[in-house]
This record gives C-alpha cells, sequence and structure tokens, in this order.
C-alpha cells in the first residue's frame, strides 16, 4: 500500500530490501513491464484503470503463495513430528484441524468409524512422541478382589516406579464405566427431579463416543503439565470394573485413549468370589452412609446372583446344558444387554459376573483386533498369586520393562520382605479370615459353571497360562445336593420359553402375545407380581393425585418413575400388534418396557414392599386400556376413584381455566358440556334423543359406537369431559374383562368415593389393609428388610451421606422417604372458587346422567345404591 501510495505520488520505486523465510517474496518480487506513472503523465482514465486491476491481481496472487508455503511448511513439520506443544495441545483440546485433514494423516479402521465420532479431533492414534500418549499409558483391569490396588501402589509409590509413573487424581476413575462415561452420543445424563429414577438411562446398544469431548474431560485427571516438561514420566490408572463391562468400556477406551497398554490381573475365580464377599461382609468397611452390611450365607449370596444372570440370559436356566449355550447369540445378547444396564445396585455388586473371565476377555480381544492392535502385545495378563510369591519382584520387573519403566534394584533392600502384612510392594490380595466354603459347594461352582468358562478363557491366554485355574478337587464322599435355582424369569418379563397356553383363558389366547413370556400370570412370590401391585384409575379430578401421594408416603409403598405413567392409553400404548389399537398386546415388550419405569432392584432385596402408579385415563378407556393391563399385568389390584359426577365436570372445567394451570380460554360451562354431549351423539355413544337414554343403553349401537370413540388418536372432542362422568359405561367393561381372565372384580377391584377420602380416614386405613401392608405402620421403626435389619436405621444412617452419587441405591431412596413426610396425608379434591352452576341447568344435567348413575348402582350393588343421587327440585 505504501508503494502504490509513492507511485501514485511520482516518487521513485524504493530499492528491494533483503528479508527472510517467505516475507522476502514481498520485497523482492518485480513484475515485468510494470513502471509507475509519472505525475505529470496524461494518460487515459481507461489505462489507469487497467493499472488499478493489475495492481490488485499481483497482491492477490502474494497472498495465493504465502498461504500455499506456510501450508507446506505446516504439513511437513506434522509429517515428521516436529510440531510444537503448545500448537499440539491446542489443535488437540479446540479441535483445530478438519476430518478430510486427519484422514489424509492416518487410516482410520472400521470400528474407529462406526463406533468414534472424531469431529474435532486432531488424530485418533496419536503419534507416538507426543505426549498424550503418556495420558495414560496405562491402564490395570481385573478382577474385584484380584490386587488392582496393590499393584497400582507397587507401581506408583515405591523404588520399582523410580519415579518415572506419576498418579492421576484417584487410583480409579471410573471414567470409562458405561453408566458413568458421558460422552455417548444420542445419551445425555438425566437430571430427573423424582426421587425414584435413576439419573441415567440405559446405554444404546449402537452409540457412538464423542472423542474430542471425552479426551477434553480426561486430560483434567491427570498431570498434563509434568507430562510435557518429562518425556520420561508416564501415568495410567487401575479400575478393575473396566474388564467387567467388557464390550462398553472397551469401546469408550479404543476410541479415547486407542494407544493405552493394558494390564490385566486374574485371580482363580472362586477364591476371588469369596473374597469379595469377605470385603462386603467386613465390618470395618463401611458402605453408604457409613453402615456395614449384613450378607446373606455365601452359598445364598452367590446362587442368587446366578439366577440373575440367568434371567437376563447370561446363562442358560438349566444349567446343564451351559457349555452347548456358550458362544450363542442368546448368550451374547444377555451379556451385552447386562453390561448397558445402568442400574448398578440392581446387580447387587454384579459378584458372580465378575469371576466369568471368558466372557470379558472375549469382547476385549475382539475389540482389540478390530482396531490394529495385537492382544499379545498390547494386553498383558498378570496372575494375583503370582504377585504374593516369590516371584512377585520378577513379575512386577517385567511390567516396568513392558511400560518402558527403567529397572531399579528390588525394592525388598529396605529390609522388609515383600511378604509383610499390609505392606504394597509387589503387589498384594487381602486376605479374610472366615469360615470356608463349603467342600460340596465350592465343588458344584467349579464343575458346574466355572471349568467350562476356565477352558474357554484359556484358549483366550499365552500357552504358559494355560490350566491356570485348574483344581485338583477331590469329589465329596457326602451326598450334595446342587443348590434349587428358582425358575428365572428375565428381569423385563420374558424368556426364550413361550407360557403354555391350554390352561390359559380365552381371553388371553384371543388377546394376548405370549411369544418370549415365560408366564401370563406370574407365580406368587415372583417380585414382579408388585411391579406394580396396583393401579389408581378415576375420574379426572376425582382425588387420585390425592390418594396416590396418600399411599406412598407410606414406607413400605415406593412410586413409579412419576405419579402418572400413561402407559396403557391405547393410542399411547407401543405394543400392539400391527401397531393396530385392539389387536394382540406383545407381552414380553410391554413388561420390558414397562418394569424400566419402577425400582425392580428393591423390590428384589425387599419382599415386603410394594409399587404403584395413578393414571385416571385407565378407566376412560375401558376396552383397551383393560386389554393392555391384564394382558401385561394381570396381577395388579386397581382402585378406582369415584366423584359426584356433576361436581367432578364442574370442576374440571375450572381446573381448565385456572390462571395457574392451563388457562385456556373456554366458553360458557353449559356450552362447554352441551358441544362435547354432541360429539358424544356424532359419535352414537350417546342417543339424538336424549328423553330415550334408557332405552339406547346396553344396545349392540352404543356398545360399538363407545369402542370405536375409545380407539379414535386423534378428534375434536377436547378433553372429553362428558364421558368421564359416565362411570357405568367405563366399569362395566372393566368388569367384563377381570371376570374374563378369572378375577374376581369384587375383590380385585376397589372402589372408592372421593368424598370418603376427604372425610373418613379409615378409608386409608382399610386400602392399606387390601394392599397388604402394614397399616399402622407411619415409620421405618416397624418395619425390617429381607436381611432382618431395621429400615428406620438403614434410612437414618444413609440420610447423614452427603455422596449423591447414591441418588439410585435402596438406601437413598429409604432415606428420602425417610425426610418426607411419614405421617398420613389426608387425600384431597381440589375446590374451586368460581361462579356456580345455574339451577335450571343443574338440573338438565341431572336428568341426563341420572340413566348412568342407576346403571352404575346395578353394576356395583346395594353398597352404593344411590351414592349420587340429589335432592334437587
Amino acid at each position: 500500500a505504501a508503494k502504490t501510495r509513492s507511485w501514485q505520488a511520482g516518487a521513485s520505486i524504493p530499492q528491494t530490501h533483503t528479508h527472510t523465510h517467505s516475507f522476502a517474496c514481498i520485497d523482492a518480487m518485480t513484475v515485468p513491464k510494470l513502471r509507475p506513472p509519472a505525475a505529470e503523465s496524461s494518460l487515459s482514465s481507461s489505462a489507469s484503470s487497467s493499472w488499478s486491476a493489475l495492481k490488485r491481481l499481483a497482491v492477490f496472487l502474494v497472498v495465493v503463495i504465502l498461504i500455499v508455503a506456510a501450508w507446506s511448511t505446516r504439513q511437513d513439520e506434522t509429517a515428521t513430528g516436529n510440531v510444537s506443544h503448545k500448537s499440539m495441545v491446542n489443535g488437540f483440546l479446540k479441535g483445530s484441524s478438519s476430518s478430510s485433514q486427519r484422514q489424509r494423516r492416518e487410516t482410520i479402521p472400521p470400528f474407529v468409524r462406526q463406533y468414534c465420532n472424531l469431529t474435532g479431533v486432531d488424530y485418533w492414534m496419536v503419534p507416538k512422541d507426543d505426549w498424550r500418549r503418556r495420558t495414560p499409558a496405562f491402564l490395570i483391569l481385573g478382577a474385584k478382589k484380584g490386587g488392582t490396588t496393590g499393584l497400582f501402589q507397587t507401581l506408583t509409590q515405591g523404588d520399582a516406579a523410580h519415579q518415572a509413573i506419576v498418579k492421576g487424581k484417584l487410583k480409579e476413575h471410573l471414567y470409562f464405566i458405561p453408566s458413568r462415561f458421558p460422552h455417548w452420543s444420542g445419551r445425555e445424563d438425566q437430571d430427573n427431579d423424582d426421587d425414584d429414577v435413576d439419573d441415567y438411562p440405559d446405554i444404546p446398544e449402537d452409540a457412538m463416543i464423542n472423542v474430542a469431548e471425552a479426551r477434553r474431560d480426561m486430560l483434567k485427571l491427570y498431570p498434563t503439565a509434568k507430562l510435557q516438561q518429562n518425556r520420561t514420566l508416564i501415568t495410567g490408572e487401575a479400575t478393575p470394573d473396566y474388564i467387567l463391562y467388557s464390550e462398553y468400556s472397551a469401546r469408550a477406551i479404543l476410541c479415547t485413549v486407542p494407544w493405552v497398554k493394558v494390564i490385566v490381573l486374574l485371580r482363580d475365580p472362586v477364591d476371588r468370589l469369596f473374597s469379595h464377599y469377605n470385603f462386603l461382609k467386613d465390618p470395618s468397611k463401611k458402605f453408604n452412609g457409613g453402615r456395614v452390611r449384613t450378607m446373606p450365607p455365601f452359598e445364598t449370596w452367590v446362587t442368587k446372583d446366578i439366577e440373575r444372570l440367568q434371567s437376563y440370559g447370561v446363562l442358560p436356566e438349566n444349567l446343564a446344558k451351559l457349555p452347548n449355550y456358550m458362544k450363542t447369540p442368546a448368550e451374547t445378547r444377555g451379556w451385552h444387554k447386562y453390561q448397558r444396564n445402568t442400574n448398578l445396585r440392581a446387580m447387587s455388586d454384579r459378584p458372580f459376573s465378575r469371576s466369568l473371565y471368558a466372557l470379558q476377555f472375549e469382547d476385549w480381544h475382539r475389540n482389540l483386533l478390530a482396531v490394529g492392535k495385537d492382544p499379545q502385545r498390547d494386553l498383558k495378563v498378570v496372575l494375583s498369586r503370582d504377585l504374593t510369591s516369590d516371584r512377585g519382584s520378577q513379575v512386577v520387573d517385567d511390567l516396568l520393562t513392558w511400560l518402558g519403566v527403567p529397572q531399579v534394584p528390588s525394592a525388598s533392600s529396605n529390609g522388609k520382605s515383600d511378604q509383610d502384612e499390609g505392606t504394597v510392594k509387589k503387589g498384594m490380595v487381602t486376605k479374610y479370615s472366615s469360615a470356608p466354603i463349603q467342600p460340596q459347594f465350592r465343588q458344584w461352582l467349579e464343575e458346574t459353571i466355572i471349568r467350562p468358562y476356565n477352558q474357554r478363557l484359556y484358549k483366550l491366554l499365552p500357552q504358559e497360562l494355560d490350566g491356570c485355574f485348574d483344581t485338583t478337587t477331590t469329589p465329596s464322599s457326602s451326598s450334595f445336593s446342587a443348590p434349587k435355582l428358582t425358575s428365572p424369569s428375565n428381569v423385563d418379563g420374558t424368556s426364550t420359553r413361550v407360557a403354555d397356553e391350554k390352561s390359559l383363558p380365552s381371553f388371553v389366547r384371543e388377546k394376548c402375545d405370549l411369544t418370549g413370556a415365560d408366564h401370563w400370570m406370574v407365580p406368587e412370590g415372583d417380585w414382579r407380581r408388585r411391579t406394580p401391585y396396583f393401579l389408581i384409575l378415576g375420574a379426572k379430578k376425582g382425588g387420585t393425585t390425592g390418594t396416590f401421594q396418600t399411599l406412598t408416603s407410606h414406607p413400605q409403598i415406593l412410586s413409579g418413575a412419576k405419579k402418572e405413567l400413561l402407559y396403557f392409553i391405547p393410542k399411547r400404548f407401543p405394543h400392539w400388534t400391527n401397531d393396530e389399537i385392539g389387536e394382540k398386546v406383545r407381552v414380553a415388550p410391554a413388561r420390558r418396557d414397562f418394569f424400566k419405569q419402577f425400582k425392580s432392584n428393591i423390590l428384589m432385596d425387599q419382599p415386603s414392599f410394594i409399587t404403584g402408579e395413578a393414571t385416571p385415563d385407565y378407566v376412560m378407556y375401558s376396552e383397551y386400556s383393560t386389554q393392555a393391563i391384564l394382558c401385561t399385568v394381570p396381577w395388579v389390584k386397581v382402585v378406582v376413584l369415584l366423584r359426584e359426577p356433576i361436581e367432578r365436570l364442574f370442576s374440571h372445567y375450572n381446573f381448565i381455566m385456572d390462571p395457574n394451570k392451563s388457562n385456556r380460554q373456554l366458553p360458557p360451562f353449559e356450552k362447554w358440556v352441551m358441544d362435547d354431549i354432541a360429539i358424544l351423539q356424532e359419535y352414537g355413544v350417546m342417543p339424538q334423543d336424549l328423553s330415550k337414554i334408557e332405552e339406547y343403553m346396553g344396545s349392540k349401537q352404543e356398545q360399538d359406537a363407545w369402542h370405536r370413540y375409545q380407539r379414535l388418536k386423534n378428534g375434536p372432542w377436547g378433553d372429553r369431559p362428558f364421558v368421564r362422568s359416565l362411570y357405568a359405561l367405563q366399569l362395566e367393561e372393566w368388569f367384563r374383562n377381570l371376570q374374563a381372565v378369572g378375577k374376581d372384580p369384587k375383590q380385585d377391584l376397589r372402589i372408592v368415593l372421593s368424598r370418603d377420602m376427604k372425610q373418613n380416614t379409615s378409608v386409608v386405613h382399610d386400602l392399606l389393609e387390601w394392599l397388604g401392608v402394614n397399616a399402622s405402620a407411619t415409620s421405618f421403626d416397624s418395619i425390617t428388610n429381607s436381611r432382618g435389619r431395621n429400615l428406620g436405621q438403614v434410612a437414618a444412617a444413609n440420610n447423614n451421606n452427603n455422596n449423591n452419587n447414591n441418588r439410585g441405591t435402596e438406601d437413598a431412596v429409604l432415606a428420602r422417604k425417610l425426610n418426607s413426610s411419614l405421617e398420613m396425608k389426608q387425600s384431597m379434591v381440589t375446590t374451586y372458587t368460581s361462579a356456580p352452576i345455574s339451577p335450571e341447568f343443574q338440573k338438565r344435567l341431572e336428568a341426563i346422567i341420572a340413566p348412568y348413575n342407576r346403571r352404575l348402582y346395578r353394576l356395583l350393588g346395594p353398597k352404593y345404591d344411590g351414592i349420587f343421587d340429589t335432592t334437587s327440585t
């Protein structure tokens, strides 16, 4: 620009200066045959314009040359690994490199393209001399109670590490545990305010990992400044559970830190299981707010977890068929579904699956191979017993060499033996003093389950480890009966066995598709019989909310995900065959999805606990909601709340008009009601001549119209206000369908009047007794859990724990219930202040509703005769 101005002023061209680097091309550049115009020159305007265009072109060409030169230099530096640490860190954290540039620099395996979202990432596998290759350089995996803590402390604290291994913030970061890992695409953490809902949804089966975000958060766990300054330092962590969640933790790790080396500690499967049990039982250990766990006998604890694995399909129902079940699609589906379940408490520490090493190793081997890594080179198997043997020092030295850390003299020179109790040197495995395992039970475990998995494991291990867990157990001379495992039902209500249809009611055969369901009516004692145990139905604005809050304030009654699940509303229900309302209900998937709404882990552990929900509309959609309910949860008890029909209708109107609610603009009450009656007449639910209601009731025309009206997914009726007060239409079908499946409406359906909930506290007591809970209990003090512990003490202890990570645990739920009011709250029906119904219209409505009320009295019996009759003149 300065030159241009000088030329235009008639100055001579400045001398070319010498510069360094690429900027030399600016001043050294000459444009042939271009001369600056003299001041006194009288060039034409067209020549001057051409001269300006040529100057702009020259500047443009210079800029292009500079950009190309800079880009070429950058590419050469990247190829040789000479990019500065600062530029690499900025590129990593800010995602400066584009996807196309990354693709030119490295080959991406199909596994990575399928599961790793590399948007904003400069490399998937960063260069070898990049400091990130040491963040972390290794992960210690392994079976819980297999010695991971001792090995990690040995590597990071003793002379053996030669101060070349630095720790992160913790020994166990738990970062890649699937339920905690926050960077699954399409899965966001839920901040659910409901106390009875887990904050983490299940992991999507094909979820991808947002690598840039995952790396950014992971770096915060390590001393990155030290690692950048000192190229000899490495870091790592030890989270045993990364091997348990073999499919999904491996996926997250290999997307985020694919360069990492993996150390796997293995301990004899039965010894590990017994040590795990004693660890939980140890009185010096405190769990969830400082409490000591009360454990059942070891055999019971193990058997219960085996049943859980069977319920998920990880183990076959008949353990004698285990060898034939292995590596089948059913086993793979069950194992991956088991890992995706994020409710850790429901698995009660998942003890038995942790000893099935083959399942875990196979996933890790397959995923390592999928990203081009060699399991024999990048995964090191260490036996726990070797760490505590005379070979301990050599094992640790071999590990350090494998990790690239210089060897140093043995730490035993400090005067203490590696075998000193409580000393963490070459790794140790905690031993507990307790009664040994019954020899017969150990033999049964090893021969029936453990040995087939061990044989499967040996095929994946180095040859020198073949047979490392084989035992020489001598068969016991005394007779031993294998534990009697209950016929397991899947936690989602499904099974590979189809229920026997011969003894089923015709209603079930015609309306319920039981494919994949083990039972239609699950056996007594099965936890599913309490999931849910009751449903509260009733007229809208009839007091269902107050009743639900009253019942769930009882210490033995848990809420579902929320008060109104709306699950069985026909147009919302997703499990109609062919997606057609009224077709067969697909029972197995319906149960699977419905059970997710409840705290199944607590119900499994607490046989005295029940749960339920309250959706008033289940009574209005009487034909199709009953079909969905009686196919899916036929054991359920039904509470129906009824309120005086006209009073309910007027409350419904005022609820919609309430400015604190929807604040919708409605026509006057009289017009609002009559418009809805006209819609019912149009659809044939009510006769055109309202004086002939009595004759029209019960006709085939009425029944067909009523069913057609319920099937409609969309329509002009707004909130369907008037039909909600015609209780006879709704309850007749409930009674008929209950009888069709062999249930007695007088025993399994309880009618409650809304006014009685306000005026008569004995109604609550009667309801609690009918539901089978302790009607006099208003606190946990009178209730014990399945292990004999007082729940008041359990909940109070947990209440002192400020760890929010326990939100979904059983005791955290109990503590929150304890903090809420334990007094039985009296149900209430909201009363609105508004202009009353005109006496003339009140009388007109009574004349229309009276025939339906009389029809209702005949259905309910003499006890309810005249309950809604009025004395208005």
